[in-house]
């Protein structure tokens, strides 16, 4: 990661949220900064408290490392005053909304999630069919 460091700007690793694997510990300790992601709900709010308690006091890891982003936030997501309430010891640096289309998409069996597969099926055949034709003339 040193010799990395000397050539980029940015490094970005992508950890678990299961904080019992050693390489998390470590690669947040090596890091200037870590961008932690949390839902916007109850549930997954009460999971990045107790994580972030885990990190921060038996990992003894410094609250000011951790920069907050807020994801798949909808017009149901906890209000942005109590998230700012909640995490306040932490820099928030945003959040990412998700439309509700795709938030029906992702969080109910509709009818856009079958015209979805239906389009992605369509694109799969035709990128086999022209590999395929292809290679024959």
């Amino acid at each position: 990661v040193e010799n990395l460091k000397e050539e980029y700007n940015c490094i970005i690793f992508d950890t678990s949220s299961e904080c019992f694997l050693d390489y998390t510990k470590e690669i947040i300790n090596i890091s200037d900064e870590s961008i932690f992601i949390s839902g916007a709900n109850l549930l997954e709010i009460k999971k990045s408290q107790k994580l972030l308690d885990i990190y921060t006091k038996e990992w003894e890891i410094n609250k000011r490392k951790f920069n907050i982003v807020f994801n798949k936030c909808t017009n149901k997501s906890v209000d942005d005053e109590v998230l700012k309430e909640i995490f306040g010891r932490y820099k928030i640096l945003g959040k990412i909304e998700l439309t509700d289309y795709y938030d029906l998409l992702v969080n109910k069996n509709m009818v856009q999630k079958t015209k979805l597969h239906k389009e992605i099926e369509k694109i799969k055949k035709q990128i086999i069919k022209e590999k395929y034709d292809g290679a024959y003339k």
